[in-house]
Parts: structure tokens; C-alpha cells; sequence
């Protein structure tokens, strides 16, 4: 029988040297005498199918010691490693007892390493090796009668989890598709119809205190890429666009790294199919690797069965700017720990631990602190910052204009200009040189020519920002950061690009447990109320535990109970419990995350009304001239106080009405007062409902 080798999948194969492939190798199953060819009829194929052999004619080689082996004859074979779990196994076909060994011999028959051996004891003894293959890799079987010359008959088989080194484009690490580094994106890929190679991978775990790899059933497409400079390590980036899928929530991106040998794995990132972006809002992952030229192994897998379609891109960076996290430099401001290496401030100070958009007014100046740390011949060149979704009206932008405070070439001679721009809610600076007295160049960054590695180097970028006071995203104030060098003293491998600083969104107010939603329903049973609660988590990270509490004001609160987090989670997590004792009228339910080290967040309340009123409303929202209150009154004859308060907290509307039973509507009259965010109580007995609505 015959098999086509895709020739990529060999590349190791020719370092070391043993022999040469052709494109096309021909599978025979015959044990030899010396294992040191590596050719002809003795390459077994890692399709599970159980060979016919013998050990007629074979004469003792060496003895390992190892699993009652002695010195009399063996008979050996070989196979190539795909990267997969391999089981070597023997059934005997006479009444004697065999001994299995398993070595890689990829360094040469002189330097071979065991891999395993199997010794059951007794003739007739069926005998298996099971171990993790690297792709590439040279492995040798050898056979033996245990303690006798005897001819040993029996059939030999190789076996992969990998679907006999699969089958198709992407199927698995001899297969895997390849990406150069620039090349064009790859449109409408697809992990459908590809092998669920691996169920669970090393890198991607549940939280404490299990830690045990998330099952992702889905097809598993693999890419390859060349790292392209052998003097110079840096990072690959894997960009994912346009992903699409029916049913799947979300993509996972695993990094396996060099060699291809899963479940093994260094890094892996789950990406939100609806919004497509990674945990660290950016679409992208970033692989580190060393200098030298070698293969690195990526994986997109899914959580069902397959994802529809992806584009993917693959760049490749040099590395030269770091973040320094390891020369002690100093925090900012005073007080917060240090070595972090990028720090934001609020108004000189370190952010609020917690941020109401609605309560928050006036201005803020935020500033972007970064300490540089160059490892090669490398000047920052470009700043970027995406702003949260709470920040609007950016203005002020610090540097602009000729720089006076950061490093400069040629002892000051030439100090250069950063230029700020603003496009949609990207801010962006880059750096300009001028050409000055012989040592300036326009396409050189900032930085310091007689002292190419300096560390602790300060970087600081401001602006002005104003507060969304409607904002409600619970990661509103979370920003993307990026900085990106000239690239001048890159490596001279094909196809790399300066290096970039990827922070991704490392502001403080990243909240520590993404929430997918938070409900509180009432509900009667034979007679009594309760109130139903239920929060679901798409994410967690050293979360401890949750706490319930509840209002009858919204301002002051009361504890209800506790229920424990999941730890470190990256699936969906479900909360369900039940308030046996609830308020009477409208009260307020909020949710608190608290983690291992103790610091909490709150996320928005939720009402419930168990009262004689029903379906309260407020329109238009926005108003323009009349607000109008609609409800449903359970009483012939009631009274209702409706409260309008302006966001500075003033009391601007007190108004008294009377309610018939049925539907009653309330018009306030809102022409005399401005624009902004108003807030409004209604109070009926001892109960009291806030809303709020904008004024146009």
C-alpha cells in the first residue's frame, strides 16, 4: 500500500540527518534485523491495522534492561511521530511471551530515548506502549521472546488518536495549514468537518480547585507558521475577523507552540462570536517565540461542531520595545504596587475601585503611564488608546506638538514632535524626528542613541474626558492601549515587522466577572410572594463569591445571602436562588462580586414590584416637553407623590395626584428646564419606584 505525505509535515525529518524522503513513501510491515535503516518495508503506518510478523532470522542487537529483556534475538520496526497520542501493540500468535519496547531514535540509533515497554508476564500475552508522539520524530519498536531465541509470530499495529495523521487541510499537525507571516488574509475558513483531534487542551482550564482542561468538542482546524529570522525572537499574531456561527457562542485559539504535541499547549484565548473580540478586547492573540527559524502550531477550535466560517491573518513582529515589569520601576502614583508597567490615573490619582457614570460630572484628565524597556535597537514611534464606551468628548491631547520631555537623540540636539489625532474613539500619537545636524532621521521614534537598553523609561500620554452620565456598560471605562516602535534595527528575516506592545485593556476598572444578565422576578404561591433571582456569567476570574442584597430606597441597602463563585471560569455559569421573605411594594436587588483578596464590585440593581400598582411607565424617553406616568391601579381610591429630581440631586417637580382603579396617566410639564439626565420617584403608601429619563 502507498500514502502521499504532505512534504511540510517532514521538514524535521531532513534536519537530523537519519535519511531521505521521497514525496511519496511506500508502507510495507516487516521487521528487520537493525533498526538503523529507516527505510524499505519496516515503516509501520499509523492506522491501527494489526500486521502479520515474525522474528524468523533475526539475531540479538542489544539488550536494555528494561522490562525482563535479555540479550537473545529482536526484531525491529519504525514509525514517524504525527504529534498525537501513539499505542504501539502486539498479540502474539504462538504460545510464547513477548516483550515490547518503544524508543525515539530521532537523534540517531546512538543516541536513542526510551519511550516505554510492556512485559505482561506469560505466553500468549498481549503487550501495549502508549505514549505522546512529537510530529516528525523518528520512533523504533522492538520484539522480542522473552528470555528465548524462539521465532516469535503475532501482529504488530501503530495507532494515532489522530485519525492515522488525519486526513485533510487542517486536520491535525501533519496536516496543518500554512500562513506566512504578510500573507494575505485568508477569507471564509472554516473549522467544519475537521476532526475534534483533541476533546480538552492543557492551556484552557476550569478555575479552582479542579483546574481540568474545558472539553471543546467541536473541529479543530490547525495553522503552522514559520518563525522567519534567526537572529531576532518576537511574537506572531493571529488575527481572527469576521467570524460566523449558528450555534456556537464562542471560538477558542490554542497556541501549541513548537513542537505540535496536544493536549499540550502554551496559551490559548476564547473569542466572543457576537462581538468578535478575546478576553482582552482585541481581536487578535500573541504568541512569543525565540530567535531561529522554526514551525509554530495554532489551533481554532469551537464549542459544538465546527465554526461557519473565520478570516484569519498572520503578522509577525520583532522584538525590540517591552513593557518593563522587572527593573523596579517606580509606582504611579505613589502607593500602587509596582513593576506593572502601564498604569492609568484619574485626575492624578489612582482610578476609583468603583465608577457610577450617573453620578459622575465635570471632567477628568486621564493620563496613560507606561515604562519602556528597550531590548534591541528600537525608538516608540506610535501611541494608540481606544476609549471606553463611557468616555466622550476627548480634548487636550498631551504631548502635541514640539516634545521637550522625553528622550532625544543626539544629547537634545533634536527633540522631535508627537502629533495627536483623533478618529472615532481612537486616540493616536506618533512621533516625528526631524533631520537635524546630521543625526536626526524622520523615520526614527523617540528615544536615546547613546543608550539603546534603557529600562524604567517613562512614557506619558493625556487627555480630557468627559462622562457618558447614561453610559451602562459594565467595562465603560475600560481602555485598549498599544504602542508600536520605528522598527528601525529590526531583524533582516522576510516578512518582519517592528515590534508592538500589546497591552490590550489593562485599565484598572476591568471587571473581574463579566455578566451576561442579572433578573429578579416575583412570583405568588398559594398565597405568598417570593422573589426569584437569577445572574448568569459568561466569565470569572479569582472569583470567591457572590452576595444578594436588597432596598426598599435604592440607596440603602441590606444583606440577603451568599452564594459561591466559580474561581476562574471562561464558561457559562448559571446562579439561581429564591428571597423567601420579600418587601411588600417596589424594592431593589443587587448584585455583589467579591474576590479571593478580598476587593468587590457592585453591578446594577434590578427592581421588583409587589404592590396594588402595576405597569408603570415613562414617555416619550427621551421628552421634549411633556413627560407623561402611566400605570395600573389595583385601588378604588389611592394617592401618588411623583418626584422629579435634576442630576445635581435638586428637587425641581413635587406633584400630588389622585388614582382611580384601572389605567391612570400623569402628565409633568418638563418645557422650563435643560437638557440633561433627570431622575424621577414615584411613592404610592410606603412604597416608593425610581426611574430615570433624558430631556431633549
Amino acid at each position: 500500500m502507498a500514502k502521499i505525505y504532505n512534504i511540510k509535515s517532514l521538514r524535521r525529518l531532513s534536519l537530523v540527518g537519519l535519511f531521505s524522503f521521497l514525496t511519496v513513501l511506500s508502507f510495507g510491515q516487516a521487521l528487520v534485523n537493525n533498526p538503523c535503516g529507516f527505510a524499505g518495508a519496516n515503516q509501520w503506518p499509523l492506522d491501527g491495522t494489526c500486521y502479520n510478523v515474525s522474528t524468523a532470522g533475526m539475531t540479538p542487537l542489544f539488550n536494555p534492561g528494561s522490562c525482563n529483556s535479555s540479550g537473545v534475538d529482536d526484531g525491529w520496526g519504525w514509525f514517524v511521530g504525527d504529534g498525537n497520542a501513539i499505542t504501539v501493540a502486539f498479540n502474539p500468535g504462538n504460545a510464547y511471551d513477548p516483550v515490547l519496547h518503544v524508543y525515539d531514535a530521532t537523534a540517531g540509533c546512538g543516541a536513542i530515548v526510551f519511550q516505554g515497554c510492556s512485559d505482561n508476564c506469560c505466553n500468549n500475552a498481549n503487550e501495549s506502549v502508549a505514549f505522546g508522539s512529537v510530529l516528525g520524530n523518528i520512533y523504533i519498536i522492538r520484539l522480542q521472546d522473552w528470555n528465548s531465541n524462539a521465532t516469535m509470530t503475532g501482529c504488530l499495529s501503530v495507532t494515532t488518536t489522530g485519525g492515522g495523521g488525519g486526513g485533510g487541510g487542517g486536520d491535525d499537525c501533519a496536516n496543518a495549514d500554512r500562513i506566512d507571516c504578510g500573507d494575505p488574509v485568508l477569507v471564509g475558513e472554516t473549522s467544519v468537518g475537521n476532526t475534534n483531534d483533541q476533546g480538552s487542551y492543557t492551556c484552557h482550564t476550569t478555575g479552582a480547585p479542579f483546574f481540568t482542561p474545558i472539553a471543546t468538542p467541536g473541529g479543530d482546524h490547525y495553522y503552522v507558521v514559520q518563525w522567519p529570522d534567526a537572529a531576532n525572537g518576537g511574537a506572531i499574531r493571529i488575527n481572527l475577523t469576521n467570524v460566523v456561527d449558528g450555534n456556537d457562542t464562542y471560538l477558542e485559539l490554542i497556541a501549541l507552540g513548537n513542537p505540535c504535541a496536544p493536549p499540550a499547549c502554551d496559551d490559548g484565548g476564547q473569542l466572543t462570536i457576537a462581538t468578535g473580540l478575546f478576553g482582552t478586547a482585541t481581536n487578535f492573540l500573541e504568541y512569543n517565540v525565540g530567535a531561529g527559524v522554526a514551525d509554530y502550531y495554532f489551533v481554532v477550535d469551537s464549542q459544538n461542531d465546527g465554526i461557519d466560517s473565520y478570516d484569519i491573518e498572520v503578522t509577525c513582529f520583532t522584538t525590540g520595545l517591552e513593557l518593563d515589569v522587572t527593573n523596579g520601576c517606580a509606582a504611579i502614583p505613589a502607593g500602587q504596587p509596582a513593576n506593572q508597567g502601564y498604569y492609568q490615573t484619574w485626575d492624578g490619582a489612582a482610578p476609583p475601585a468603583t465608577q457610577d457614570p450617573a453620578l459622575m460630572t465635570g471632567t477628568y484628565t486621564i493620563c496613560e503611564n507606561v515604562y519602556i524597556m528597550n531590548v534591541g535597537w528600537e525608538w516608540l514611534k506610535y501611541f494608540d488608546v481606544t476609549l471606553g464606551a463611557c468616555w466622550t468628548n476627548p480634548t487636550n491631547f498631551t504631548p502635541n506638538g514640539n516634545n521637550t520631555g522625553f528622550h532625544s537623540l543626539c544629547g537634545g540636539a533634536a527633540t522631535g514632535t508627537w502629533n495627536a489625532n483623533l478618529a472615532g474613539n481612537v486616540i493616536s500619537w506618533d512621533f516625528t524626528h526631524p533631520t537635524q545636524g546630521g543625526c536626526g532621521n524622520p523615520a526614527w521614534g523617540d528615544g536615546n542613541l547613546l543608550n539603546n537598553n534603557y529600562t524604567c523609561q517613562l512614557y506619558t500620554f493625556c487627555y480630557d474626558a468627559n462622562v457618558d452620565p447614561a453610559c451602562n456598560a459594565n467595562t465603560g471605562f475600560q481602555n485598549g492601549v498599544s504602542a508600536t516602535d520605528d522598527g528601525i534595527g529590526a531583524g533582516a528575516g522576510s516578512g518582519v515587522n517592528p515590534s508592538n506592545i500589546t497591552l490590550g485593556t489593562t485599565s484598572p476598572t476591568v471587571l473581574p466577572v463579566t455578566l451576561v444578565s442579572f433578573t429578579a422576578q416575583a412570583v405568588l404561591n398559594e398565597g405568598k410572594y417570593g422573589v426569584i433571582l437569577n445572574w448568569r456569567t459568561a466569565a470569572e476570574i479569582n472569583n470567591d463569591f457572590f452576595t444578594i442584597e436588597r432596598s426598599t430606597d435604592g440607596i440603602n441597602f441590606e444583606y440577603v445571602l451568599e452564594m459561591p463563585g466559580a474561581g476562574n471560569s471562561t464558561s457559562i455559569n448559571n446562579y439561581i436562588t429564591v428571597d423567601e421573605d420579600p418587601y411588600k411594594g417596589v424594592s431593589y436587588y443587587r448584585l455583589k462580586q467579591t474576590d479571593f483578596n478580598g476587593a468587590s464590585e457592585y453591578f446594577d440593581m434590578v427592581s421588583v414590584n409587589i404592590s396594588n400598582i402595576d405597569d408603570l411607565t415613562l414617555f416619550p424617553n427621551p421628552v421634549t416637553s411633556d413627560l407623561n406616568i402611566s400605570l395600573k391601579s389595583k385601588s378604588e381610591q389611592s394617592e401618588i407623590y411623583v418626584k422629579i429630581y435634576n442630576i445635581q440631586g435638586s428637587l425641581i417637580v413635587n406633584q400630588k395626584n389622585a388614582l382611580v382603579k384601572g389605567l391612570n396617566e400623569i402628565a409633568v410639564d418638563m418645557n422650563k428646564y435643560s437638557q440633561g439626565l433627570y431622575f424621577v420617584t414615584v411613592e404610592y403608601g410606603n412604597q416608593i419606584q425610581k426611574l430615570k429619563f433624558l430631556k431633549e
